[in-house]
C-alpha cells in the first residue's frame, strides 16, 4: 500500500499502463441509400420550409417589376439619346 502520494500516482499510472486497451469500435456503416437530409446542406438550394417561403412569394414578383421598370428605363433613355441626337437638340 503506497504511503505518499507521488507513490499513489505512480503506481496508479503503472496499473493504468498494465491494463489491456480495448480494441478500437468501428463507426457503423449503413448504406447511402436516397439523398442526405436537406437541413445539413451547406450550400443548394434554400432551406426554407415551404411555408416560410409562401410567406416571401412576393418577393419574386418585386424583383419581376423591377426588372421591369429598369429595362423599360433603359429603352426611354435610349430612345432619348437617339431622338436629340437626330433632332441636334442639346448643348453644343
Amino acid at each position: 500500500m503506497p504511503t505518499d502520494a507521488g507513490d499513489a500516482v505512480g503506481s496508479a499510472a503503472e496499473s493504468r499502463a498494465d491494463a489491456p486497451r480495448p480494441a478500437p469500435s468501428r463507426p457503423s456503416v449503413t448504406p447511402r441509400g436516397g439523398r442526405a437530409d436537406p437541413r445539413f446542406a451547406v450550400s443548394g438550394p434554400s432551406r426554407l420550409g415551404e411555408r416560410a417561403a409562401a410567406d416571401y412569394h412576393y418577393v419574386i414578383r418585386d424583383l419581376r417589376s423591377i426588372g421591369i421598370l429598369v429595362a423599360a428605363m433603359a429603352i426611354l433613355l435610349a430612345v432619348a439619346v437617339v431622338a436629340f441626337g437626330a433632332l441636334d437638340i442639346g448643348p453644343r
